[in-house]
């Protein structure tokens, strides 16, 4: 055999074995495992009885409220590694960390703002036979949302 029919037969070879390892990671791929904030979403339908529609349209709002909140979490890890970077330096100053302080409190605002209004939109889905369990679900949020912020440490004060 010369060495291009060996390169041939070699790159044949390949293809296929390339070819079986795609089928085997598709037909393998293990099941979508839904996050935390889908579990509580799907615990949320069940426990107000929400209808397709009902589910849909709070789906769509827990989706934007994601985006919104990983886009204020970007903002607050991006001011907070300038805070903490100040410490590298001796050029800072008070006012600069002050400054960093209060925009990481406007961040959190928002967050608290945000996840409010969340709440209001999913009230406003409901309808008069759901809002009596809705009560029950805004507390176990409540309970939620504090357990998680027990886990972040709060940001430095300004001094």
């Amino acid at each position: 055999m010369n060495s291009n029919t060996i390169f041939k037969v070699g790159l044949g070879c390949m293809m296929i074995l390339n070819g079986i390892l795609i089928y085997l990671l598709i037909q393998n791929h293990p099941p979508h495992k839904p996050r935390p904030n889908g579990q509580v979403l799907i615990q949320i339908s069940e426990q107000l009885q929400l209808s397709p529609q009902q589910k849909e349209a709070y789906e769509r709002s827990a989706q934007s409220h994601d985006q919104s909140m990983r886009q204020i979490n970007n903002k607050q890890k991006e001011i907070l590694k300038l805070y903490f970077s100040t410490l590298k330096t001796n050029n800072h100053t008070k006012d600069n960390h002050e400054d960093l302080i209060l925009q990481i409190q406007s961040l959190e605002s928002e967050k608290t703002i945000a996840t409010y209004q969340h709440f209001e939109e999913l009230k406003n889905i409901c309808n008069e036979s759901q809002l009596s369990s809705f009560d029950q679900v805004v507390d176990q949020l409540i309970s939620l949302l504090l357990h998680k912020e027990k886990n972040n440490h709060p940001p430095p004060r300004g001094h």
